[in-house]
């Protein structure tokens, strides 16, 4: 059941670990650039892999363009269903795909670049932990919309472009609407770069806040649901009350204590002298911390919690990197390897619980086996 994602992964780690300790620049891009054709090869031609792999593939191998704008499609962004468009115009459902993995992974790319880390292991990062590039092969355009913010965030972080970032929100809105919430990204910069407190401090204080609600998220989940049931339908938000019946365990009440307990650790690393005098990292840290807390907010609606927490979750991608960075020789060696391993554990135990899901009939349909690719379809 591994034959794909086994070979994928030892392929994404053994470059990673050869570009990132290759003598000189050129060797290691050459290694980096494999790494991203790997991970275009193995999203942009997979056929039939991501819970709603079939219903895009339906609207893209209709014969009529005219369905994208009845019934629930209509709640469509407006680049999807360009994409969709093209695909049903051209009479090749696999356009929409192959265009939404670029879309996906060339942003992602793009954006860490910004930030002068090594980008062999931002892909390492995006590629193997379990919340990124597979869980894009189902919530397409959500990761089409957190790539683009991602990207167009770094202008604002970098060089404090308001006018480029406000753009890349409506870019990644036009995506998919919950890219509203990196309006958040306003405040929490602000409260970065003007309150007058320790680093340190403010990061403990904001860790507390989301103690404090992982300890009530039991009660925050039941009194928030009974709210939200009630408030949706008056703003015209009907339809998602469909997520608040599924609860926490749908949205993987797992992920909310496992990030939590990343967040616990990453107060260890901001003890390190050259990490808290890193911005990037530094504010990388509060956007996971914030995005672990709107994790648990949202648990209520189910998968929504996490779906909305990964714009600022993604942010892993900036974090691990910088981490490893900020070793050297043997201690560099060992944390990457530490680091490989907490990935590489994760990931197989999320696509060994997938598997075995869809064996013992709990799902209808598996999120990632059988893996299959647009070219062997027999």
């Amino acid at each position: 059941m591994m034959q794909v994602y086994i070979p994928f992964i030892l392929n994404v780690f053994i470059l990673t670990f050869l570009g990132s300790f290759a003598e000189n620049r050129k060797n290691s891009r050459f290694f980096e650039y494999i790494i991203l054709f790997s991970m275009i090869i193995i999203s942009a031609f997979r056929y039939n892999v991501g819970y709603d792999y079939p219903a895009y593939f339906d609207l893209a191998s209709s014969t009529d363009p005219s369905i994208l704008f009845t019934g629930a499609n209509e709640r469509i962004e407006l680049i999807p269903k360009v994409l969709l468009y093209i695909s049903i115009t051209l009479e090749n459902p696999y356009i929409f795909f192959i265009i939404s993995s670029l879309w996906i992974i060339i942003f992602l790319y793009k954006g860490v670049k910004k930030y002068n880390i090594n980008t062999s292991y931002s892909l390492f990062v995006f590629s193997l932990f379990p919340l990124f590039l597979l869980p894009s092969f189902s919530t397409i355009r959500q990761f089409m919309a957190i790539s683009a913010g991602f990207y167009f965030t770094s202008d604002f972080i970098l060089k404090n472009n308001k006018i480029k970032f406000v753009s890349g929100i409506l870019l990644s809105f036009l995506c998919h609407r919950s890219a509203l919430i990196l309006i958040f990204v306003f405040p929490i910069l602000f409260i970065i770069n003007k309150v007058r407190i320790s680093r340190i401090n403010l990061y403990i204080s904001i860790l507390l806040v989301e103690v404090f609600l992982l300890i009530i998220n039991e009660i925050l989940v039941l009194r928030l649901s009974i709210i939200l049931k009630n408030i949706l339908p008056l703003v015209g938000l009907s339809y998602y009350t469909y997520a608040l019946n599924f609860g926490a365990t749908l949205g993987g009440q797992k992920w909310v204590y496992l990030n939590a307990m990343i967040s616990i650790s990453l107060l260890f690393f901001l003890k390190n002298r050259r990490l808290i005098r890193d911005n990037i990292f530094y504010i990388s840290s509060i956007f996971f911390l914030l995005g672990t807390i709107a994790e648990i907010l949202f648990t209520p609606f189910g998968h929504s919690g996490i779906r909305l927490a990964l714009y600022y979750i993604i942010y892993l991608v900036v974090i691990f990197p910088k981490i490893i960075e900020s070793y050297s020789g043997t201690k560099k060696v060992i944390v990457f390897l530490l680091i490989s391993y907490f990935i590489i554990t994760l990931l197989l135990y999320t696509l060994y619980l997938d598997w075995s899901n869809y064996a013992n009939g709990i799902t209808v349909k598996s999120q990632y086996f059988p893996y299959k690719t647009i070219f062997f379809l027999q």
